[in-house]
């Protein structure tokens, strides 16, 4: 028997003999202490002790010594025989139940007490009256099944189970073997469940490397009896031990627990290939994207996949080139590319071969059919996968050949969807003190950037609609920057827009009613074709805009007139269809607002607002800043906590960042990873917690 908390505790008998290891078999020890000196028929662990231990006895003599069970792991042992004095017992087993129900099969049926009783009872529902050989425990249907003498295999429900939730099957993904489950696989788990009232719940309770099962994913009854979790265990790295249970909660609290499984992550790797050192024919150069990766013959195969990765999007096509030595003479090598576009871990799919024709006569010369286009197809996996190069003397290579004449070399690849970096400039040729405006209109992107560079003017947008006031003449090109699902997409397109030299606008009078009789307004046009307009007012009134807040709602003090609300932060750029005496502020930052009145025109001061960075529930407040940020993010607290929990998950809801701190009110976090959008959770000593989205650009 083999300790259910403890795979090293292993308890072996022989006869009369009963020994113990405590570190998995590499050394035993007797318990035999005060047991009897008869054959040992079997032995059971209490499932929720492993220092709990009960052996039974076959013996036919009326001596009142049949079972004997050991509260400190073989140390002593006491007789709990009890009423069962004179009937051979043949095997035994303890339920998982708080009751420890222990249960005998005799020569005659099958009998059961729990841990603390000092009588058996017949538990022999509908079952023959003939010798039970063997029993075992079905932890999730809560059964208890019996083998008989002669008579068949039975099963009935463990003692007061019999309304319990009954889980009947529970598999995950990929069935363990000796090849499953992969690294990198996503593993969900299934059960099937019969119940005659409501379940409650169902969940996956699971951990790493020990069955403490202190993580806890939800089930969802998806068709009929079966129950799919709602997401995967988390992937684990090669060699990780993965042990998980599902639980059933009835409509009484009526819980059932299946067995402690466990499976091992296995490595997800192709097939090994290599060619020899015995001949020097070899690939001297790979080309294509990004790759560019001049080598020499070091070793038969060379693993490059983590210095040597190109990012290629989906229905966009790539020149590939291969350049090979011929071994130094006039010999022919044949090349072959294969590139796993289902990340299945092999190469056996079609269109993952490209045969690059050959090389003859030549110590580093490309190969016949160089360069090869290669197409990525639109529907291949995204992320990481792998191209595998090889050359092979007088033929092709397979994908798992083995110490052929040639060599073989693996490359990384980073799939990525293809992606539409579509813009929009309102105007290509603008004048000096204007505005230029630009509306992104490419695929869903959690977030873009502008950046526009004149060479001696640079300024930059977050916002997928903007404005920019031009102060000063000049070609100014554009980089565009898309960041979805933690790709990143750049487009680069030069002369986007000309800014003319113009005159100064002047306002002898910039603060009036209306313009009186005796105004003079002189529009002229220089050479650039910009206006400049010369306004001298006769006779003075005032219109000064000036801003007032109410709770994140700033107002213009001038009513019936028009408006314009503008963003200080970002060069004054206008707020798309802020155009009320009203604007209600979303983001912290400077405002300024417009007021026309026929001719007459008044910007007001900058109006700061402060406080919309800030979640709150109930007295916890947190504000995370800068957001966007270029990797340094600051966490803002109300008050002092004695712990804080700040974790940072990427969209696809992977942990990228966990950590503690201590009586905190100002946490610095620097966010390593690659630009794009992510969630930071951060949870008080309290429980309460606040998710925020931030965009590392």
């Amino acid at each position: 028997a083999i300790a259910e908390n403890n795979s090293d505790i292993i308890v072996i008998s022989q006869n009369g003999n009963i020994e113990r290891s405590n570190n998995g078999g590499v050394n035993f020890f007797s318990i035999v202490n005060n047991l009897p000196s008869f054959s040992i028929e079997d032995i059971a662990f209490d499932p929720n002790d492993d220092e709990v231990m009960v052996v039974v006895f076959g013996t036919y003599q009326n001596n009142g010594q049949k079972i004997f069970i050991t509260y400190n792991g073989g140390a002593s042992w006491n007789n709990i025989t009890y009423n069962l004095g004179d009937m051979p017992i043949r095997t035994v087993v303890i339920d998982h139940t708080d009751s420890s129900n222990i249960y005998v099969g005799a020569e005659i049926g099958v009998y059961t007490k729990s841990m603390n009783s000092n009588a058996w009872d017949l538990y022999n529902p509908n079952l023959p009256n003939t010798t039970v050989e063997e029993l075992e425990i079905v932890y999730g249907s809560n059964t208890i099944k019996s083998a008989t003498w002669g008579r068949g295999v039975w099963e009935y429900t463990l003692v007061d189970r019999n309304d319990y939730p009954s889980i009947l099957i529970t598999e995950i993904t990929d069935q363990p073997t000796d090849e499953l489950p992969l690294e990198n696989i996503d593993q969900f788990v299934t059960s099937v469940i019969s119940y005659d009232n409501s379940l409650s719940s169902v969940y996956v309770a699971w951990s790493i490397n020990s069955p403490v099962f202190g993580n806890v994913i939800p089930m969802t009854n998806t068709i009929d009896s079966t129950w799919v979790s709602d997401t995967a265990i988390p992937i684990q790295p090669f060699g990780t031990k993965v042990y998980f249970k599902v639980f059933a909660v009835g409509a009484n609290s009526d819980t059932s627990e299946t067995y402690k499984f466990m499976y091992t992550v296995k490595e997800f790797n192709h097939c090994s290939s290599s060619g020899t050192m015995a001949w020097q024919g070899n690939v001297t150069l790979v080309d294509f994207n990004t790759i560019y990766n001049p080598s020499g013959k070091t070793q038969p195969y060379t693993d490059y996949t983590d210095t040597d990765t190109a990012v290629v999007t989906q229905g966009n096509s790539y020149d590939l080139s291969v350049n090979v030595n011929t071994d130094n003479a006039n010999y022919t090598y044949f090349t072959k590319v294969w590139i796993d576009w289902n990340h299945d871990m092999d190469f056996d799919d079609v269109g993952e071969a490209y045969e690059l024709g050959t090389t003859t006569n030549n110590t580093d010369g490309p190969t016949s059919l160089s360069p090869f286009n290669i197409t990525i197809p639109t529907n291949s996996a995204l992320g990481e996968t792998t191209m595998r190069v090889a050359t092979k003397y007088n033929g092709y290579p397979s994908q798992c050949d083995q110490g052929y004449d040639g060599e073989v070399e693996d490359y990384g690849i980073h799939i990525v969807p293809g992606f539409n970096l579509g813009y929009n400039i309102l105007q290509s040729t603008i004048c000096e003190n204007s505005y230029v405006h630009f509306n992104y209109t490419g695929d869903n992107a959690d977030s873009v950037m502008w950046t526009f560079n004149s060479g001696t003017e640079t300024f930059s947008s977050w916002n997928e609609i903007d404005s920019s006031f031009m102060l000063n003449s000049g070609v100014f090109d554009l980089q565009l920057i898309a960041y979805s699902n933690g790709s990143t997409f750049d487009l680069f397109t030069t002369n986007t827009f000309l800014v003319n030299i113009g005159d100064s606008i002047t306002f002898y009078e910039t603060t009036c009613v209306g313009m009186d009789v005796g105004t003079v307004i002189q529009n002229l046009t220089n050479i650039n074709g910009c206006d400049s307009v010369v306004t001298t007012v006769v006779e003075l009134g005032v219109l000064s805009a000036v801003i007032s807040e109410n709770d994140y709602v700033l107002s213009s003090n001038l009513t019936g007139l028009a408006y314009q609300w503008l963003d200080c932060v970002n060069g004054y750029s206008i707020i798309n269809n802020a155009t009320n005496q009203d604007y209600e502020v979303t983001f912290d930052g400077d405002y300024a607002v417009i007021v026309y009145d026929g001719d007459c025109i008044d910007t007001s001061d900058c109006y700061s607002v402060s406080g919309l960075g800030i979640d709150l529930i109930n007295d916890f407040s947190v504000n995370v800043f800068p957001n966007p940020t270029n990797g340094e993010v600051n966490i803002a607290f109300n008050n002092g906590y004695s712990i804080v929990k700040v974790e940072v998950y990427d969209l696809l809801g992977q942990l990228v960042v966990q950590n503690n701190y201590d009586h905190s009110k100002l946490i610095t976090l620097k966010l390593d990873e690659a630009p794009g959008v992510y969630i930071v959770s951060v949870t008080t000593s309290f429980g309460d917690t606040i998710d925020v989205k931030i965009t590392k650009f």
